[in-house]
């Protein structure tokens, strides 16, 4: 039983459907989305459950977005390379369409269904064509945008289409048996902010003679991710998103070591990294398996999660120690693989709720995993590139 069935189902009976379904449990995540919006709110708030939802949806691709552009790509902020944005997408694009389709023909050959296999060239041909005509003219301009956006809209509306048109000729096989064509076969059909932990606004306000802080200043301007003399001038739609964002990157900066090697100091900050070494491995153990393994008794009697802070308090203090609050030590690149896999892991976790959420949407408005796709899960995948690419280009101007 599929648990897109719950919709058919009496609205009292669709809690212990939701419960007793197989396919209904969420494997992974940290919050279980359709007993949220099936069994603890009531059928007068369903409505509510999936407005809520919906926000939280919004907010997870904010995090993406944040973790993408300032703390996953903080070692590749050189400005020298702000041209490699468009090679990343083609690069991307290559890997997809060789290593990943190689990969798995090698692994399971398959047979492709032949009329989407080539809507889905003619699209991207068409895409790298015009890609390829506004390299040649080296500026893009407004009719260029909008074709690049009528021809998605086209692209979505086609496999919309198709979707519906093999929905429909399914119907009538099933009340006329007919042999079927292995052509009409859709993708739907198969079975089932600018510099990391520093001023986001460059050199301007800079001062022109180095002033010392003290350590628990230093820990609360490396914390705060807002800058006093620019908020004054920015839009009010940039402040609205800045205290949404503002959570997340108190957290990110608090659990991920950031290496620029674009700074003298190479952004070191005594306080708080040695405050990461504490909280980074924890973010680690708790995204890995939503926190099962954080929660997993060492002998029955200790918890990983513990193990970790035992470990990591002595070493934060001994480098504290050993350490100057403007010089960092020979080592502190070290604390960038401790980054990266921090990052890594935010991502991920971030993902996986993402996954669940338009797994649930699906399953309430009886959508199909290619529509959810081709909409949510695309813009929410492309988040961290656009804002990676948007980032490099912003960042020479």
């Amino acid at each position: 039983v599929q648990c897109q069935e719950v919709g058919k189902v009496n609205v009292s009976l669709r809690c212990e459907f939701i419960r007793s379904t197989p396919d209904c449990s969420d494997s992974d995540g940290y919050i279980s989305y359709l007993d949220g919006a099936f069994c603890i709110f009531p059928p007068p708030l369903f409505a509510l459950a999936i407005f809520l939802y919906a926000l939280w949806l919004l907010y997870l691709f904010i995090i993406l977005a944040v973790t993408a552009e300032k703390f996953a790509v903080a070692a590749f902020s050189d400005s020298r390379t702000a041209g490699l944005a468009i090679g990343a997408l083609f690069g991307a694009g290559v890997f997809v369409t060789t290593v990943v389709a190689g990969g798995i023909a090698l692994v399971k050959p398959f047979t492709a269904a032949s009329r989407p296999f080539l809507r889905d060239i003619v699209f991207y041909i068409a895409a790298i064509f015009l890609t390829f005509y506004v390299l040649y003219q080296g500026y893009v301009t407004l009719p260029v945008v909008l074709v690049y956006l009528l021809m998605y809209v086209a692209y979505v509306l086609v496999v919309v289409l198709s979707a519906w048109i093999y929905q429909r000729m399914r119907h009538r096989s099933l009340a006329a048996p007919s042999l079927s064509e292995p052509d009409l076969l859709t993708d739907s059909e198969e079975p089932s902010e600018s510099t990391p932990h520093g001023s986001e606004f460059g050199d301007e306000y800079r001062p022109l003679i180095a002033v010392q802080h003290g350590t628990c200043q230093i820990l609360l301007e490396s914390l705060n991710p807002v800058d006093a003399r620019k908020w004054r001038q920015k839009p009010w739609h940039w402040k609205i998103l800045k205290v949404a964002k503002f959570p997340i990157e108190v957290l990110l900066r608090i659990s991920v070591p950031v290496v620029d090697p674009d700074k003298e100091d190479l952004n070191w900050q005594r306080p708080l990294n040695c405050i990461q070494l504490i909280t980074s491995p924890l973010l680690c153990v708790f995204c890995l398996n939503s926190g099962k393994y954080a929660l997993y008794l060492i002998q029955g009697t200790m918890p990983i999660w513990a193990l970790l802070v035992i470990i990591g308090t002595p070493l934060a203090v001994i480098i504290f120690f050993t350490t100057k609050n403007n010089q960092p030590p020979k080592y502190y690149f070290l604390f960038s693989f401790l980054g990266f896999i921090a990052s890594a892991l935010w991502i991920s976790a971030a993902a996986t709720e993402i996954v669940n959420l338009l797994r649930t949407f699906g399953v309430v408005f009886r959508l199909s995993n290619t529509v959810l796709g081709l909409t949510l899960l695309a813009w929410g995948n492309s988040i961290g590139v656009l804002s990676h690419g948007l980032w490099k280009l912003t960042s020479v101007g």
